[in-house]
């Protein structure tokens, strides 16, 4: 573009005018594809993020009961190992386990596309 314009005759001033308009369109353009999808996040703020997500998922895990707890001997005691893994599904689907690990996968893409430009 900057060399068309360069080409073009000082004289001609309805082309330079439209090779102006153009540029700035193009710029304005590249400019809004970019901010759907940074977000207008910077590097650091979405490493904030991530790190956020990251200890939301270890608190979730944190909260989790031992396999342990369940019943290890043929003497009974402990909790049925079925019970322990519908108590951990149950746990995952109210704390939205799945949209907390997408919500981190997202993040992550995020910060890969801003770094790698």
């Amino acid at each position: 573009m900057q060399d068309e314009l360069k080409s073009v005759p000082k004289g001609d001033f309805a082309r330079r005018q439209d090779l102006n308009e153009r540029e700035a369109q193009l710029r304005n353009e590249l400019r809004a594809y970019s901010a759907g999808w940074t977000d207008h996040l910077s590097i650091d703020q979405l490493r904030r993020l991530i790190n956020q997500a990251e200890r939301r998922l270890a608190e979730h895990y944190g909260n989790r009961l031992s396999h342990t707890s369940g019943a290890q001997t043929d003497y009974g005691g402990g909790l049925d190992p079925q019970i322990l893994h519908w108590m951990h599904r149950a746990m995952d689907q109210a704390g939205d386990l799945a949209g907390m690990k997408a919500e981190l996968a997202r993040l992550k893409d995020k910060l890969a596309t801003l770094e790698g430009a």
